[in-house]
């Protein structure tokens, strides 16, 4: 079994990149997945673009080492105060960041539509 995820298979990734990029990630997926260009050029989907993200080595694949880098810089990131551990609070901060951003995203797809 490889160690790798496809770059561009969209919906095979989802699942997973939503675990080490958080919510946002499926959402964005989802809105990738219903927008017609995408369907056109995967590639230029968001979601590929996440992947491209976690894909260091660019070889189009996302190795177990990606896959954990990703998610410690998740949680590191989350981890506001630096303590090694993610309370309530700081979940809930990420929680709003992420509704915030993908707000943003949402208007600037509707301003391109």
């Amino acid at each position: 079994m490889s160690n790798s995820l496809p770059c561009l298979d969209i919906t095979a990734c989802r699942a997973s990149l939503a675990a080490v990029l958080g919510t946002g990630a499926a959402v964005l997926a989802a809105l990738a997945l219903s927008t017609p260009a995408v369907a056109a050029d995967p590639a230029s989907s968001p979601m590929a673009r996440a992947v491209q993200q976690v894909d260091t080595d660019d070889d189009q694949r996302i190795s177990r080492e990606e896959f954990l880098a990703a998610a410690e810089a998740r949680f590191n990131r989350t981890d506001a105060d630096s303590d090694g551990y993610i309370d309530s609070q700081e979940m809930r901060e990420a929680g709003e960041r992420r509704r915030e951003l993908i707000r943003k995203l949402r208007e600037q797809r509707a301003g391109q539509g």
